[in-house]
């Protein structure tokens, strides 16, 4: 019976097999052929659904039954030669979870088994929308084929989800253990050469394959090869259009191209690099992981013709993931430069060369360098114009650098294609307004306006325009009803200015006091009151305004003119020209309160024309000069831009030894079109009565065709004082009005000075063949006795030397212009001095000592006042520097010009009483006190505007004394009243030459050069980012030597309760928004300490945020008013660094605790040059940041075409210094 049991046990269990076997044999396989793998169907606890509901390019997904578990499997494909483990395939899938998740948590990833195949088996716990859920993904590499199996759900049912996964993924199968990959020979690339750009890459060695999509990652790209996912290499090319093209701007631009900032922070192994002709950089671009995956290397190679830029990116190995793998090296090794010649482009490659362009075009743009800027954005839209911002970029820079005119062709040239754009509209209205079509301007900005368009920049333009066609009515109703739907406080502001403009004044007091109401006092809107009050003759009202914003602490200019203006209303003349004087104060070179000073003057008494009715006779024109009259007469205007030209501009001298000087000034002026006529409506000439007389010989003005329209009414001329000067002279100004002055008419005008004494020896003149307006004919000449005058001229020709004239002339001269860094003027105009023959300079020291020696009598008060000063002083430089100091401190400055009208000082007692006195008191005092302890000094005379031509002696070639002492081989000067007396160099004086008056020795002496020690700012800085939109800020900058003199002086101009307005105006041209809490300014007197100034204020928006990351910059006003430099349109003069300065710039930047650091890579950078040398680090500690920046700038003289090459350096510091700073909340 036993035996009978087991045996039907053994059966049964074998029928239970083979009915098992029946069934799994007959469960069926899909076989997946293309890509080498078969999958069991699962059994009926499955779905299949879409596999683009799981992944877009998984081949086949399923869902567990009533669970929301689903499974799929993705298979890429490689070239097998690139041995591609299951581990890196691992790898790169986990990085993909983690990428588009957040919280990722992997809990395993290890060697694992499935059917026999070894593959890796990881699992990963993540959140995706808020919802906790863990995936397992087996990966398995064969051939080429790499197979990602994987299955995800909520994470509570991990267990669950893990037992599906044993499960699905023993379904798969490999068809065919020997088949590889199927890797068309066609994507495989080998080699290259372009025939377009002339280069040649050889990779026949390595396996790489075309990256078939570049122009959707990197659109301006040439060509670009991968390495699956995991390595890419692109190259960029970029035909340099223009010779100015700077390496750094095209590597600004090439690497943004790449999606690269440069330069940032994550940076490294940068340096420069040479192959056959060309130059360029290699660096490596190594960004944490949270900023992105890949690490960079990149090399550009710039030609005369063509710049290259090659980069290989690969992903960080875990291993080694902030460092870049060399055995990419090669790719590099396989790139070769052949001859480049330009072709033609197809319509892509022209938008690809396009966009570069108009990139690198913003790059100028962004540092001011207009007209490099033109350059690229032109060539942009030559290559193509089918985007508006090329043409909108190229509109902004021409007019940048003011050319209307050329502006206006250009969108007339390309505004075809984007006809319906309302930027480009509102770019042609204000274009066609600009070149005078204003017809047609308004047309176009009516139909701008009536499409909806909103901007108030352009809607207070078109209604400028239609005040110039004199519609104020429309104009009004314009403004009313766009202010409705538009309404701000600044069109509100306007619209106020507009009634004023349009004579409203009662509407637009009422506006102005509606938008005071709830408002803290604001000066601009009291003023625009008062204005409105002045001009309804209630003078009282405008008066008390005044009085009200003098009284609150905003005393200025504008403030004392306007009382000025009440005042003179009244017609309280007096007290009015006292308020002028007042506002004068706040702005010494104010042309318009200048001119209210003189009028009020003579309207009470204090200007006259008595001094101009007596007749001199002219200085007679050499024959020969009179035919090249003639010649400029006939000349054609060769500066056709100019709103007026010289035709001639002569003067004439008439010496003879016992007889007076005289002087004649002969000038026509043309005027060639209206934007003169103010210029010249009163013609002013200085003269000094004290010395001459002058009279008008004739004041002529004629048509275009030389008809005589009138002449100069005599009794209208006024002579009022001469205001322009900064020192006390008895100079005046002749005031000669201009009547019948329009475009195309003649000023021809003849005026001749004369001195009240004879002379026997001529003297000293200098005179500059220069003019603010273009100059047909320039001519100096002089009829005297050739051996009684010496004379010399630069940049200009020879004389031309007669029997009694010596004739200078210079012919189409160019409108003189101001330009930054201007060298001196000698150096650039022509440029003519005259003086006496026979004269020696220690003569004239000799002689000059013998004039001021009663004044140079030392008072015993001066000796008690001396010695009791320096009774405690151990050593001489230490008495110099106590009696310097007190001089300096305590006798306020009077200047009077030294000259030929002003030489004797007072003598040193006078001065001491008086507690004033002008340069030569100051230096007189100065030797008395010094003479009286027993130390040698000299008066030394010197020129503080011009250089002294020791070649030409004479006393007239100076204005000024100061001090100098030679038991310390140091000058002095007293009357600067900001600068350290303390061995430096005075201001404006450095390497020119004085003359030193003393009884013994009178010698010319040239004063040292600058000390490259003595001008430093020093500005340290505790930032604090509080929020995304305010960062406090707590700086202290430190001034010594030249730089705190010229700031200490300007600073003694403003009243105390007028700094915090004063810091506010500065910080806000640099930092915008800013808002300046406090300023406390020490030592503001103490010029033997540094002046400090202690700042607390807020910077708002000093984040942006890009690619949704916050990125801060630190605030640099103080470097950015030091370092910043204009750019110059045509250079037309050299330029020179006169004063050599140091800049030492400290910042530390903390982050709020709510905000987290992600910038990590500290920087050390440093840079040399001809113009400077500098160093920049930036170290990261935790949450903060410190940088520290040095900058030496060198003095010299460049050449006009270094400029740009310098205005580029300070745009590139200033870069550098405000990095990219990474953070997060």
């Amino acid at each position: 019976m036993k035996t009978k049991n087991n045996y039907g046990r053994l059966l049964f269990s074998t029928i239970l097999l083979l009915l098992s076997f029946k069934a799994y044999s007959f469960q069926k396989s899909i076989n997946f052929t293309e890509d080498n793998f078969k999958f069991t169907i699962p059994d009926n606890g499955y779905i299949k659904i879409p596999s683009n509901k799981v992944a877009k390019n998984s081949i086949i997904a399923y869902q567990v039954k009533d669970e929301e578990i689903y499974f799929s499997i993705i298979v890429d494909k490689i070239n097998p030669h690139y041995a591609y483990s299951a581990k890196k395939y691992s790898d790169f899938c986990i990085t993909t979870v983690k990428n588009g998740t957040s919280d990722t948590d992997i809990t395993l990833q290890n060697e694992h088994y499935v059917n026999g195949y070894r593959g890796y088996l990881a699992n990963i716990d993540y959140v995706f929308h808020g919802t906790e859920n863990t995936q397992f993904i087996w990966t398995y590499s064969k051939n080429g084929f790499l197979y990602q199996l994987f299955i995800y759900g909520v994470k509570s049912k991990k267990d669950l989800i893990k037992k599906h996964s044993d499960y699905l993924f023993s379904n798969f199968h490999v068809l065919d253990n020997n088949h590889q990959a199927p890797v068309k020979d066609e994507l495989l690339f080998k080699r290259y050469r372009s025939y377009k750009y002339g280069y040649y890459l050889d990779l026949r060695h390595d396996n790489w394959m075309k990256w078939a999509s570049i122009g959707e990652k990197y659109p301006s790209a040439d060509i670009g090869i991968h390495k699956s996912e995991k390595a890419g290499a692109v190259i960029f090319t970029f035909p340099v259009y223009s010779k100015e093209t700077h390496l750094e701007a095209v590597t600004n631009v090439l690497t943004k191209a790449a999606g690269v900032a440069y330069p940032n922070e994550y940076i490294k192994n940068f340096h420069e690099t040479e192959y056959k002709k060309s130059v360029g950089y290699t660096f490596d671009y190594i960004p944490p992981a949270s900023v992105d995956n890949y690490n960079y290397r990149f090399k550009l190679y710039s030609t005369n013709k063509i710049c290259y830029m090659l980069f290989v990116l690969h992903e960080k190995q875990p291993d080694a993931p902030n460092k870049f793998d060399d055995k990419y090296n090669d790719f590099f090794k396989s790139f070769k430069i052949e001859y480049y010649k330009p072709q033609l482009l197809s319509e892509q490659e022209k938008k690809k060369q396009a966009a570069l362009n108009n990139s690198l075009g913003l790059f100028y743009y962004n540092n001011k360098n207009y007209f490099n800027g033109i350059k690229f954005f032109a060539k942009a839209l030559e290559l193509s114009n089918h985007k508006a911002s090329y043409l909108q970029n190229y509109l902004s820079c021409l007019t940048k650098v003011n050319r209307f005119k050329d502006a206006f062709d250009v969108i007339k040239k390309y505004k075809a294609p984007h006809a319906d754009n309302p930027e480009i509209i509102a770019w042609n209205a204000w274009l066609l307004y600009k070149n005078n079509h204003l017809d047609d301007s308004e047309k176009e900005y009516n139909r701008l306006f009536n499409k909806g368009y909103k901007n108030d920049d352009d809607f207070i333009i078109y209604i400028d325009l239609l005040q110039e066609l004199n519609k104020k009515d429309l104009a009004i109703q314009q403004l009313k009803a766009y202010i409705k739907k538009q309404p701000s406080y600044r069109l509100k502001k306007y619209h106020a200015k507009k009634l004023y403009d349009f004579g409203r004044y009662k509407q637009a007091i009422k506006l102005l006091e509606d938008l005071q109401k709830g408002r803290p006092f604001i000066t601009e809107l009291q003023q625009s009151l008062a204005n409105n009050y002045l001009q309804m003759q209630r003078y009282k009202e405008a008066l008390n305004i005044a009085d009200k914003i003098i009284k609150k602490g905003y005393a200025s200019t504008d403030a004392y003119s306007l009382k000025g203006e009440a005042l003179y209303g009244m017609k309280n003349y007096r007290e009015a020209k006292q308020s002028f004087e007042k506002a004068l104060d706040y702005s010494p070179q104010s042309q318009y309160v200048k001119e209210y000073i003189q009028h009020i003057s003579g309207l009470i008494g204090e200007g006259s024309n008595s001094n101009l009715r007596k007749k001199i006779t002219p200085v007679t024109i050499p024959e020969n000069l009179k035919a090249q009259i003639n010649d400029a007469e006939k000349t054609k205007f060769f500066d056709n831009q100019a709103g007026s030209t010289y035709i001639y501009r002569i003067k004439g001298y008439s010496f003879k030894k016992g007889e007076k000087l005289k002087t004649t000034t002969y000038r026509k002026i043309k005027l060639t079109d209206n934007s003169n006529i103010s210029k010249f409506s009163t013609l002013k000439f200085i003269f000094n009565p004290l010395y001459e007389e002058i009279y008008v010989n004739h004041l002529k003005v004629f048509d275009a065709h030389g008809k005589l329209l009138s002449t100069g009414n005599r009794s209208s001329y006024y002579i009022t004082d001469n205001l322009s000067n900064n020192m006390a002279t008895h100079e005046k100004v002749i005031n000669i009005p201009v009547p019948n002055l329009k475009a195309g008419n003649i000023i021809d005008i003849v005026y001749t000075s004369q001195t009240n004494a004879k002379l026997d020896k001529f003297g000293f003149e200098r005179e500059f063949l220069f003019a603010t307006t273009p100059v047909i004919l320039n001519a100096v000449f002089i009829k005297a006795d050739s051996s009684d005058i010496s004379y010399r001229q630069a940049n200009i020709a020879a004389p031309v030397v007669t029997d009694n004239h010596i004739i200078w002339t210079q012919k189409n001269s160019d409108a003189f212009r101001r330009e930054p860094y201007q060298i001196e003027l000698e150096e650039i105009s022509g440029i003519v001095e005259i003086s006496s023959a026979n004269e020696k300079w220690k003569q004239i020291a000799k002689e000059h000592y013998e004039k001021i020696k009663p004044k140079l009598k030392i008072d015993e008060k001066i000796k008690i006042v001396a010695k009791k000063l320096t009774k405690k002083a151990a050593s001489i430089p230490e008495k110099i520097n106590i009696l310097a100091d007190y001089v300096q401190k305590t006798i306020t400055y009077k200047p009077i010009e030294f000259g030929s009208r002003g030489q004797i000082p007072n003598t040193a007692i006078q001065t001491l009483e008086n507690k004033y006195g002008d340069c030569k008191d100051h230096a007189v005092l100065l030797y008395a006190m010094l003479a009286s302890i027993n130390i040698e000094s000299n008066l030394a005379l010197v020129n503080s505007i011009y250089k002294v031509n020791p070649e030409i002696p004479s006393l007239d070639q100076f204005n000024h004394v100061i001090n100098y002492i030679p038991s310390i081989n140091t000058f002095l000067d007293t009357t600067d009243k900001g600068i350290s007396l303390n061995s430096i160099v005075p201001a404006g004086l450095g390497n020119k030459h004085s003359l030193l008056i003393n009884k013994k020795n009178p010698a010319m002496l040239k004063i040292p050069d600058y000390n490259k020690n003595n001008s430093i700012l020093k500005t340290e800085k505790n930032i604090h980012i509080k929020t995304r939109y305010l960062a406090q800020v707590n700086e202290t900058v430190t001034l010594k030597g030249y730089t705190a003199s010229f700031m200490r002086n300007h600073i003694k101009t403003i009243e105390k309760s007028g700094h915090i307005e004063w810091g506010q105006q500065l910080i806000n041209s640099y930092l915008p928004g800013a808002q300046l809490n406090k300023i406390d300014i020490k030592n503001s007197h103490n010029t033997r300490k540094p002046l400090i100034m202690k700042l607390n204020y807020d910077v708002t928006n000093h984040s942006n945020i890009i690619d949704n990351k916050l990125i801060a910059h630190f605030p640099v006003a103080w470097e950015r008013y030091y370092l910043s430099t204009s750019p110059v349109y045509e250079r037309k003069t050299d330029f020179k660094i006169y004063y050599p300065f140091k800049l030492i710039s400290k910042n530390s930047l903390t982050f709020d605790k709510k905000f987290k650091l992600n910038s990590t890579e500290n920087i050390n950078e440093s840079g040399k040059s001809i113009f400077s040398d500098w160093k920049l680090s930036i170290n990261h500690k935790a949450n903060r940041i410190d940088e520290q920046f040095i900058f030496n700038l060198k003095t010299g003289k460049y050449d006009k075409e270094q400029y740009s090459d310098f205005f580029e350096e300070s745009c590139n510091i200033l870069n550098k210094l405000t990095n990219n700073i990474y953070y997060s909340e």
